[in-house]
């Protein structure tokens, strides 16, 4: 199968969320492919995936919209690790491609969100908020990782 590009589409033998490094290694070798976490797909398609794998989460939100209540919904359910959880119980309901030209990078914690603002020369007021805060950690990215996860933290709207 392909796409619009005519790149190739696979189907999913296995997810294996955050192999460790030497497993990664073997499964690399073996033509496994690096989780971008890039998707596509109907919203449906990711409706069933968690309607499938975590079901009393699902109903538990949707009963919490219709009572125009998810504060309390979302201070009663468990964290759901999406790649853990649901992608992993469903490899065969999934289908992949590899992504060479997105430019797509990890930016899974404070650290790397620094780093990639630097290469690109970013500064954005929080960043630099921050440093005016610590002037001795002016280059040091992995030392203002705890005020920047604050910092980070401080942006999300709580309702």
């Amino acid at each position: 199968m392909t796409n619009g590009c005519q790149a190739p589409v696979f189907a999913v033998k296995r997810f294996c969320e955050k192999p460790a490094r030497l497993e990664a290694r073997d499964l690399m070798t073996r033509g496994g492919l690096w989780n971008t976490f890039v998707m596509i797909g109907r919203a449906g398609a990711f409706l069933n995936l968690l309607a499938a794998t975590v079901m009393p989460t699902m109903k538990r939100i949707a009963d919490a919209v219709a009572q125009r209540d998810l504060s309390s919904a979302y201070g009663e359910i468990r964290a759901i690790d999406f790649s853990r959880d649901v992608l992993s119980r469903q490899p065969h309901s999934l289908m992949v491609m590899q992504d060479a030209a997105s430019g797509w990078a990890d930016l899974g914690n404070p650290e790397r969100v620094i780093n990639t603002l630097e290469l690109h020369q970013i500064q954005p007021e929080w960043l630099c908020e921050i440093r005016r805060a610590n002037p001795l950690q002016q280059n040091a990215p992995v030392a203002l990782y705890q005020q920047t996860t604050t910092a980070l933290r401080d942006l999300v709207p709580v309702q």
